[in-house]
């Protein structure tokens, strides 16, 4: 049954007193454009920016970004978190402008929009789950089994920069960047070290595993891409730790059967009249 503003927000104000009551301030989190977050804020909670960090981080500090015009010259455009309330932010008419030129648009959202041709259809709250496993996939098939985005990502991106590790429960954690940049993405083929990684699915819960790793005046170093193959579990033979065993692993997060319980399987709806197939 829809809700009207005043009762949602009183139903998640109530579960965010009642998750900091029970399991501590630093569980609970609002955006800082949320009406929440002064109480997130007044409990001792997260509160989150929407800084724009993504190109930055995926294209490269160099990368001077998308302007609003550049969504209108695009031949295929994904919303992500698009929705019916925020159809008229500043750089909606970009997007409507292309969809002149026959521009195909796909949201991820929690229900079909207006300005989508097709919505991936998640739970509310869970599409970081979807995120992670397509950079489990993106990662595998476009890092590791072809290499398209290889040049660019050594050029621009700190993927081949060197990170210390130090030792922490028989296993290492990343220590900080070494300020030196790798030959290339990867130091696979040596040496191997087993590394502590948050499990985002278990707010208590680590991943252990392998990295490989070269000496740098006696201590281990990996790089960067390395270490984001083994946070998003993208395994390759020879390094050690739990690994998913292949795309349709529940059991070993971040692959694609793994979110599906999260998720609800990411159906596809079609447009607002919610026409289209179940995925």
């Amino acid at each position: 049954m829809p809700l009207d503003d005043a009762t949602a927000a009183e139903l998640a104000g109530a579960a965010i007193v009642d998750t900091a009551a029970r399991h501590g301030a630093e569980r609970v989190a609002a955006l800082a454009t949320s009406p929440l977050s002064r109480l997130v804020g007044g409990l001792g909670g997260a509160v989150l920016t929407e800084h724009p960090c993504a190109p930055e981080q995926v294209l490269g500090p160099r990368f001077s970004g998308p302007g609003a015009d550049d969504w209108a010259r695009q031949a295929y455009v994904l919303l992500w978190g698009e929705n019916n309330r925020l159809v008229r932010t500043a750089d909606t008419p970009w997007v409507i402008a292309g969809r002149y030129k026959g521009q195909k648009v796909v949201a991820i959202g929690t229900h079909p929009t207006r300005l989508s041709d097709e919505t991936l259809v998640v739970r509310p709250g869970t599409d970081g789950a979807l995120a992670m496993a397509m950079g489990h996939v993106l990662l595998k098939e476009f890092y590791l089994d072809r290499t398209p985005f290889a040049g660019h990502a050594m050029e621009r991106t700190d993927l081949p920069s060197l990170v210390w590790l130090r030792r922490r429960e028989g296993a290492y954690v990343p220590g900080g960047l070494t300020g030196e940049v790798c030959d290339r993405l990867s130091v696979y083929g040596g040496q191997a070290a087993e590394v502590l990684l948050p499990r985002f699915d278990d707010g208590t819960g680590v991943l252990r595993r392998g990295v490989p790793v070269v000496s740098d005046g006696g201590e281990p170093v990996t790089t960067v891409f390395d270490l984001l193959l083994a946070v998003y579990g993208v395994p390759r033979p020879g390094l050690p730790g739990v690994w998913p065993g292949g795309y349709e692993d529940r059991a070993e997060p971040y692959t694609p059967g793994w979110q599906e319980a999260y998720t609800g399987g990411g159906g596809v709806a079609g447009g607002e009249d919610g026409a289209g197939a179940g995925g």
